[in-house]
This record gives C-alpha cells, structure tokens and sequence, in this order.
C-alpha cells in the first residue's frame, strides 16, 4: 500500500505565487523608475523650451524697441548734420534700452543691446 499524501490547496497557491512574487516585484519597480525618469525628462525639456522661448520673444522685443527708438530719433533729426550727431550719440541715447529685467518670480530674464 502506497500512502499518499494530501496536498492542500493553500500550499499549492503558495508553491506558486511566492516564486513569481519577487519578480513580479521588481519588474513593478523597475516599470515605475523608468515612469519617473521620463517624467523628469520631459519636464527638464519643457522648462527648456520655456526657457528658450522667453529668450526669443525677449530678444525681439529688444530689438522692436531699440528700432522704435531709432526711427523716433531720425524723425526728430531735421537735417543730415543732425542724423549723423544723432548716430555718433546713439549708444548714449540708447542707455535706457541696454539692461531691462523681464519675467516674474525669482527668475529675471536680460537683455543687452
């Protein structure tokens, strides 16, 4: 006679699911690292574009302001002799253009002419 032996159904859930557990687990937590990289990349790529964006549009605006000011400075000239004093000065009549702070917050953006 053969004895044989009763296996219970708990012991045989466990015999299955404790070895696939641990892998289980570390395929999650490499899944959810890899989820945190990316959103740390692409939030670094944004704050970059952002901040790339702000330079262009600061650039341009310093440009259209320091024309702006030129052109008001050749219209208030009447004569060729006034134009050319009135270019020999410009840096000077442009000081007020040179450093301007944009931005809000702790970051203040510059721009020079």
């Amino acid at each position: 006679m053969v004895a044989q032996t009763v296996r219970h159904p708990r012991t045989a859930v466990a015999n299955f699911i404790v070895p696939h557990a641990i892998p289980m687990t570390v395929l999650l937590g490499v899944i959810v690292a890899e989820v945190v990289s990316q959103a740390r990349m692409e939030s670094e790529i944004l704050s970059s574009l952002r901040s790339r964006t702000v330079a262009r549009y600061s650039a341009e605006s310093g440009i259209l302001a320091a024309t702006v000011r030129i052109e008001e400075l050749l219209n208030s000239a009447r004569s060729l002799p006034e134009r050319i004093t009135t270019f020999r000065d410009l840096t000077t009549r442009l000081a007020a253009l040179n450093d301007v702070a944009l931005g809000a917050g702790g970051s203040a953006w510059r721009w020079w002419i």
